[in-house]
């Protein structure tokens, strides 16, 4: 018995093996289909025309517009603290160039960035910047120019 076990296993093995690769598909290579090309002829001859060179013309002389004057708008403040400074610079850091007293009346000239400084003109001519802490405006920061 043992001899026929051996051939058979030997048989089974084969027809195993060999129906393995029944499953697999068969690599298929693609093929280009070939296109056509069609040859494009005119049906209408084609006519050139001939196209015209602008003429010269003279420049004409456009007056330069003239310089206007922008409004400036100025504001009013009064100053709520004693000894409110004036410094040369929108920044606590910048040096002191006056020292004004409560219901001093100035003018707003502009504005910095952030609103929290502002460019001052004195009753006595001096122009800086104060803190608008110390200030009570009247009319709109807003409509100031910032600097």
């Amino acid at each position: 018995m043992k001899k026929i076990i051996g051939p058979l296993l030997f048989v089974l093995l084969v027809i195993v093996l060999s129906g393995c690769n029944l499953l697999v598909p068969e690599a298929v290579t693609p093929t280009i289909a070939p296109t056509m090309t069609i040859a494009a002829f005119p049906t209408e001859p084609v006519v050139q025309t001939e196209i015209p060179l602008p003429t010269a013309i003279p420049p004409t002389a456009t007056p330069a517009p003239a310089a206007t004057a922008s409004a400036v708008t100025m504001l009013s403040a009064e100053v709520v603290f004693d000894n409110f400074s004036l410094r040369s610079g929108p920044g606590r850091f910048f040096e002191r160039v006056k020292l004004y007293t409560t219901g001093d009346v100035v003018s707003l000239i502009g504005r910095e960035f952030s609103n929290n400084w502002a460019l001052i003109k004195t009753q006595d001519h001096a122009i800086g910047w104060m803190n608008l802490v110390g200030l009570k405006i009247y009319g709109d920061l807003n409509a100031l120019p910032i600097f």
